[in-house]
């Protein structure tokens, strides 16, 4: 182990981040759909997760020995010790509360619930002093809202909101799950400023995996897939498309939009989802899909454009 910090590749532009970021959302869309097919075949919900982890978290190591010239330069060990605990705790806490919330409600209000993170990021890191908090930015996270709210359809939320007398439970569950992951954002950050943003990904999806896999030894005494082309398919795509390609897009455009602007670029993920969903699980969208996805396309437009700047006055960073 080095003492010395791994080799940082340079950050991205902004217009190569916002493709990473909107790769990395086209490639998070697939897990939901994924994890439906893998859990009706029979495979246990942690059971999958463990895979996915482990399989994500091998390929980002390869990636990692091969960005940094077929070698491994891991941070010290206090820096390491963090992205193990931190990032694979995080990871963990998150996706429990965003699964155990479906017990409760359906996956549209789940859904919309959770992607309310984009506020509270924008909310924490201004309240931080993080990251510049102007219109542009609110316009674009309201637009998208907005957008995610005709996606889901909106009697469908009201209907899940108020059914079962277990509705509240899950509503909270995906509201904690949607600000503990608004703390989480900015953390990664944070994690991976002593090492290179694949190899921080790769320690926390690892670690991820092992995390899962002493959960799924605690409930179900194994952590076999069910040997079938669905589960072992699945698993392979959640594992290289849904955490290795994912993570490693994610943690780059982090590295060059940032927290607020990375959150509100992810708010293109359920309307990705919903199109999968309509093609994997022959769910159709709701009749207001094609508007929310348009208003999901602008606000990531208008968010990305260049500042206009004022005839003698440069423009503002954002």
């Amino acid at each position: 182990m080095s003492d010395g910090r791994a080799p940082r590749p340079a950050e991205p532009t902004t217009t190569r981040a916002t493709l990473l970021a909107l790769l990395a959302a086209a490639s998070f869309a697939l897990l939901g759909p994924l994890t439906v097919l893998i859990t009706r075949d029979g495979t246990p919900l942690v059971v999958a997760m463990t895979w996915r982890f482990g399989l994500g978290g091998a390929l980002l190591l390869a990636l990692a020995w091969h960005e940094g010239g077929r070698r491994i330069v891991w941070p010290d060990t206090r820096a390491l010790w963090r992205l193990v605990t931190l990032g694979g705790l995080g990871q963990l806490v998150v996706t429990w509360l965003s699964l155990k919330s479906l017990d409760y409600i359906p996956a549209p209000t789940q859904v919309f619930l959770f992607y309310s993170y984009p506020a509270w990021v924008t909310v924490v890191q201004a309240v931080r002093g993080a990251e510049r908090l102007d219109g542009r930015r609110v316009g674009a996270l309201v637009l998208a809202v907005v957008g995610i709210l005709l996606v889901l359809d909106p009697r469908t939320l009201v209907a899940g909101v108020g059914a079962g007398a277990g509705a509240g439970v899950g509503v909270a569950l995906a509201l904690v799950a949607a600000f503990c992951y608004a703390i989480y954002v900015p953390l990664l950050g944070w994690l991976q400023r002593d090492t290179s943003p694949t190899l921080a990904s790769a320690t926390i999806t690892l670690s991820g995996s092992v995390l899962f896999a002493v959960t799924a030894l605690a409930m179900h005494g194994q952590l076999l897939p069910r040997a079938s082309a669905v589960s072992m398919g699945g698993l392979l795509a959640l594992g290289v498309v849904s955490t290795g390609v994912a993570f490693w897009a994610f943690m780059r455009a982090l590295a060059g939009l940032g927290s607020v602007r990375l959150a509100i670029l992810s708010t293109a993920e359920p309307f990705i989802a919903s199109c999968y969903a309509a093609v994997l699980l022959g769910q159709r969208p709701g009749p207001l899909a094609a508007v929310g996805g348009l208003c999901i396309v602008t606000a990531v437009v208008w968010l990305v454009r260049p500042a206009t700047a004022r005839v003698g006055v440069p423009a503002a960073s954002s």
